[in-house]
């Protein structure tokens, strides 16, 4: 799976997801904190492009 580069997800699945991990935000840990953004910043660009009428 590691050669995985896209996945096909329902919005609200991603939706969730990027609230899951907002909890990491203020992780103490800065590596945490960098993944963490990284990651609700893919899957809010995903979300965004998902939009109707896009």
């Amino acid at each position: 799976m590691l050669h995985l580069r896209t996945a096909a997800l329902p919005a609200p699945v991603l939706a969730a997801a990027a609230e899951l991990i907002a909890a990491h935000l203020d992780d103490p840990d800065p590596v945490t904190r960098e993944a963490a953004t990284d990651v609700r910043a893919r899957l809010t660009t995903a979300l965004e492009d998902a939009a109707p009428g896009r």
